[in-house]
């Protein structure tokens, strides 16, 4: 993996877990805008035109996206149950509640609701190789698939998370193929002062959105606020300016170490609620996201180190 990537994955999945720690207001939009669509962005940039046949790529993303679905909202959904046990309120209705998260992958029903990110990533990725590998390379062409991509995330917007995050695929794929063409484009900014002037007009696109439009986006929830076409834009520029970071760090090592696990903070991190809870009441403290979100990153960590390398041994794919 180019050490660049895991770096903007780093950085990516900490903008996740303190965007779900109760940040300001402010910093909770700008976070939202970009930090979903930079791992879209990124799934696109790795994919390389020259795969597999269909039922090999196919196969090859049940197993590293569906598998771990399954398995780890299983186990979600056995805490969960023991939690309510444990509570004396397990009933048949929560049991059917979350067993059908299960199988049906809604996100509501879903003992974690960030496992929604895995199949919308799995559909989002399947239909992208039926476009880039099966699709004519005629520029009219592209164009209507790209008006057509449009028209659906205007379909979707507001519509709630499906049966396996299907209204979440048109603005994943929107990033996702956005990705892979900026990796043929392959053009950054170099020069620091260039970086900081990208910078601020980032900020500045931000908080026009932000007073003027008040932009609650939140892909995996299919709201993506007052403008789809802005929503975009946000998610493009906030993506382009992480991507423009890493290359320019070029290496860290902790960075790059959370990139190359973001996948199961990402699944994990929630999980930590309880005890970012108890943390606060313990210690008589108020919420802050910075606590917060360094419990959940912690937390996520040693679940990973303690349990997950294992299992990895024996199911590489989990």
């Amino acid at each position: 993996m180019i050490p660049w990537i895991n770096i903007a994955k780093g950085i990516g999945i900490l903008l996740i877990v303190y965007g779900h720690s109760y940040p300001p207001e402010i910093l909770y939009h700008f976070f939202y805008y970009f930090h979903i669509p930079l791992f879209f962005f990124i799934s696109g940039y790795l994919f390389n035109k020259t795969q597999p046949e269909f039922k090999q790529f196919f196969i090859h993303k049940f197993k590293t996206l569906m598998i771990p679905f399954y398995v780890y909202g299983f186990f979600m959904t056995l805490l969960i149950f023991i939690l309510h046990w444990y509570r004396g309120d397990l009933n048949p209705e929560i049991v059917i509640h979350y067993l059908s998260g299960l199988l049906n992958g809604r996100e509501r029903n879903l003992a974690n609701t960030d496992l929604w990110f895995l199949p919308s990533l799995f559909l989002t990725s399947i239909s992208a190789y039926i476009i880039l590998q099966k699709a004519p390379r005629s520029s009219l062409l592209s164009g209507i698939v790209f008006i057509a991509v449009i028209w659906m995330i205007y379909l979707t917007d507001r519509k709630g998370n499906s049966i396996y995050s299907i209204t979440t695929v048109p603005p994943a794929l929107f990033f996702f193929i956005a990705g892979y063409y900026y990796r043929k484009l392959d053009f950054y900014i170099e020069k620091t002062a260039y970086n900081m002037v990208y910078f601020l007009f980032v900020v500045i696109v931000f908080t026009v959105s932000y007073k003027y439009f008040h932009q609650t986006v939140d892909i995996g929830a299919n709201y993506f606020g007052r403008s789809v076409i802005l929503m975009l834009i946000n998610g493009l520029l906030g993506t382009l300016l992480v991507i423009f970071l890493s290359r320019k760090i070029g290496s860290n090592g902790l960075l790059e170490y959370f990139g190359k696990i973001s996948l199961y903070i990402f699944i994990f991190h929630q999980i930590f609620v309880p005890v970012t809870e108890a943390f606060n009441h313990l210690f008589d403290l108020q919420k802050h996201f910075l606590i917060i979100g360094t419990i959940k990153l912690l937390g996520s960590i040693l679940l990973y180190e303690l349990i997950v390398k294992a299992l990895k041994k024996k199911i590489p794919y989990l």
